[in-house]
């Protein structure tokens, strides 16, 4: 069977079909979405448009443009910020300040913390953006950065476990994504901080530990690194999370 449509229809049909696409672009582009690392369609449609306003979403995706349907820092950064009528310049201005990953490494006498971030890159892949403190920085620096970068995976190894009293204070962390990669639970204090974290919601599970006591084998339930050294944790387990 045959539809024959007029001229007239043809141009009412044309002029629909577009406003019928522009309202779900802007009901997806209204819509409240959750960092998350796994491929959403509506993400992928989000972060079209939003290369289309101008705004650099970074070399994610096949195209290296930002378009892979993923729902992290940058897209939830320019998302947030074009909701608020933000221009892409403003976006380009704090988006230094945006991270994948936030790491606090551990002492430094054998491998500084620029040698413990490659480690630790190694195991995450070489698109992930890290934001490295020092196991000396202060809680007030890195919860500021938490603040700022809310949801995202957090990585503290060895003398870096000993921030995660502070942080499992921050609202802005989310216990679920922290990881402690084989903490010195020779020391009952740093025990006693990891069972404080988990009974806020630190999963026991995201404790990692090595071989001995210097490496968190004091720690109950904590997960095998899987490691043959202690700094190779760094690299062992991002490939377990």
């Amino acid at each position: 069977m045959r539809i024959i449509i007029t001229e007239s229809q043809s141009k009412i049909l044309k002029e629909f079909f577009p406003l019928i696409a522009k309202d779900k672009t802007e009901d997806i582009v209204n819509k409240k979405f959750d960092i998350s690392n796994t491929f959403n369609s509506e993400v992928k449609k989000l972060q079209e448009f939003l290369n289309k306003q101008g705004f650099d979403l970074g070399g994610y995706g096949q195209n290296e443009d930002g378009v892979d349907g993923k729902y992290g820092p940058f897209t939830a950064k320019a998302h947030k910020l074009y909701l608020q009528g933000k221009t892409p310049k403003e976006f380009k201005d704090v988006v230094s300040n945006v991270s994948d990953v936030i790491f606090v490494g551990g002492l430094e006498k054998d491998i500084g913390l620029q040698g413990q971030t490659r480690l630790l890159q190694k195991g995450l892949g070489s698109d992930v953006k890290i934001k490295s403190f020092h196991h000396y920085d202060s809680d007030s620096t890195i919860n500021d950065y938490i603040d700022k970068n809310s949801n995202i995976p957090i990585f503290l190894f060895s003398a870096g476990a000993n921030k995660i009293f502070s942080i499992s204070d921050n609202s802005n962390a989310n216990l679920k994504k922290v990881y402690i990669i084989e903490p010195y639970s020779a020391s009952p204090r740093v025990i006693k901080k990891i069972e404080s974290a988990i009974s806020k919601g630190l999963p026991r599970k995201n404790v990692f530990h090595g071989g001995s006591p210097g490496r968190g084998s004091n720690i109950k339930g904590a997960t095998s690194s899987n490691a043959t050294g202690h700094f190779n944790a760094l690299t062992t387990v991002p490939q377990l999370v």
